[in-house]
């Protein structure tokens, strides 16, 4: 994949690289914008941050539909050596399910357009969130680890549509400040999307792909069919509604309606959704959502 800018004496700005399938980058690489739907807007830093260096994020859209916002996270996985293609949907709980990720939904009401966030950890492995404005900083997770490198790890989900790295390294940028909406280039020439679309993951198969990196055959995939009773998409509310064919239930009733109302694809599998079924908390399968 190619090297990328490790030293702490450069700028901050997202990996040029290591981005979700729906993720697009402007030519400066400081904003990122979702172009579609809710989900595979992981994106991370193109270096590791220090304890206490602060990551200023500008929230630049959001879509209103949706439920969530912006997660914020730290991970000790070098972005470089992830293979884009096998992103998850959702950094929450895909990817912090896993070993060497750690991070958390930032409150809603925090996300709003126009919105300056600051974030960042202290040496005894607290992960702090601060808005513009506001006296006193939250703490949002703990339990990263001490003394490791940590790249930062967002998820352009949700609600916020579109976000800026904010800072020193931004003003001085003379490029230009609109989202490129082609993907970038990656591998032989194909853009994300379309290696997104050549290497979708069949539900059966999400324990058995072992033909790319290690990312494939060191960690567990099994977090997509996980026993978390909440919806993968708000994580507000119960899973209560199974997806037919795929068999994927991990979603409420409520995020399936309006999901349907823009794709018809499951957003874990994409296979074609042929039918939804609410399920309740029980196993019976009742009458399919309209």
């Amino acid at each position: 994949m190619g090297g990328c800018v490790s030293s702490e004496t450069e700028g901050l700005f997202f990996h040029p690289y290591t981005k979700g399938s729906h993720i697009s980058l402007n030519s400066c690489l400081h904003q990122a914008e979702r172009q579609q739907s809710f989900h595979h807007g992981i994106i991370f830093s193109n270096r590791p941050l220090r304890a206490k260096e602060k990551l200023k994020i500008r929230v630049l859209k959001e879509e209103t539909r949706w439920h969530g916002a912006l997660r914020i996270g730290f991970t000790s996985e070098d972005p470089s050596t992830l293979e884009p293609c096998c992103l998850p949907p959702f950094a929450c709980p895909d990817l912090t399910q896993l070993p060497c990720f750690w991070g958390a939904g930032v409150p809603e009401e925090l996300c709003q357009a126009g919105a300056l966030l600051k974030f960042w950890f202290s040496g005894d492995g607290k992960v702090f969130c601060q808005q513009k404005g506001e006296p006193c900083a939250r703490v949002l997770f703990s339990g990263i680890p001490k003394n490791a490198k940590l790249w930062a790890m967002l998820d352009v989900y949700g609600k916020t549509k579109a976000i800026q790295v904010a800072g020193p390294s931004q003003n001085m940028c003379q490029c230009q400040s609109q989202i490129n909406k082609d993907a970038q280039p990656f591998g032989n020439g194909h853009s994300l999307e379309e290696i997104a679309e050549q290497t979708v993951i069949p539900a059966a198969n999400l324990n058995s792909c072992t033909d790319t990196s290690d990312w494939h055959s060191q960690r567990n995939f099994q977090i997509f069919l996980g026993d978390d009773p909440s919806c993968v998409i708000c994580q507000d509310r119960m899973a209560d509604t199974l997806l037919l064919p795929c068999g994927h239930c991990t979603f409420c009733q409520y995020c399936i309606e309006q999901l349907q109302g823009l794709s018809q694809s499951c957003p874990l599998c994409r296979q074609t959704i042929v039918s939804a079924k609410y399920i309740g908390c029980g196993n019976s399968v009742a009458n399919p959502v309209t």
